[in-house]
């Protein structure tokens, strides 16, 4: 078979090239939900909500899992009466992606898709481990766990200090003025 100095040359060509990489879809514009959450009563307009409610919702959560609301008679209903679920699903709207993901969310186990953490609150847990489990249960956030261990960890530290006589704590009087 023949094929022709000139395609050949096009096939070198092509080949040489190495692949582009593919972009990504970007992230769906905030539409319904955050709409949705944004209707919902928020009782309780205390931190952390409200901070979260301050900052601005740069994607729609996308759902990966459908969201069981057994007695609500709509998801509203089920937010309102539930507000780690509810954080969680606004985290999920304002916070921002993380690279490498939880070890929840690497395995797939989250509502949400992707692993979206908010700097400084939800106590470095990501958004779907917020909404799957509470605190106290086993199986939390890995993100958490290692705050957690570093935390204990500098609280030992400084008690090894303490009792040793190596801690250097600064006190200080503040002094009110007497003219109000």
């Amino acid at each position: 078979m023949d094929i022709p100095a000139s395609i050949l040359a096009e096939f070198d060509a092509i080949l040489a090239t190495p692949p582009t990489t593919q972009i990504e879809e970007q992230d769906p514009a905030p539409g319904k939900w955050v709409r949705l959450l944004r209707e919902t009563r928020w009782e309780n307009i205390v931190p952390p909500w409200f901070s979260l409610l301050a900052l601005i919702p740069i994607r729609e959560p996308v759902i990966q899992r459908i969201i069981n609301i057994k007695e609500a008679l709509s998801l509203r209903d089920y937010l309102e009466t539930r507000l780690r679920q509810r954080e969680a699903f606004l985290a999920q709207a304002v916070g921002d992606k993380v690279t490498p993901q939880c070890e929840q969310c690497a395995q797939g186990k989250g509502q949400f898709v992707g692993c979206i953490v908010v700097p400084g609150m939800l106590h470095g847990a990501c958004a779907n481990c917020v909404w799957e489990k509470p605190r106290s249960r086993k199986g939390q956030c890995s993100f958490l766990v290692i705050k957690e261990n570093k935390e204990d960890a500098h609280r030992l530290e400084h008690e090894r200090k303490v009792q040793k006589g190596d801690d250097q704590s600064i006190f200080c009087e503040w002094g009110l003025s007497s003219t109000q």
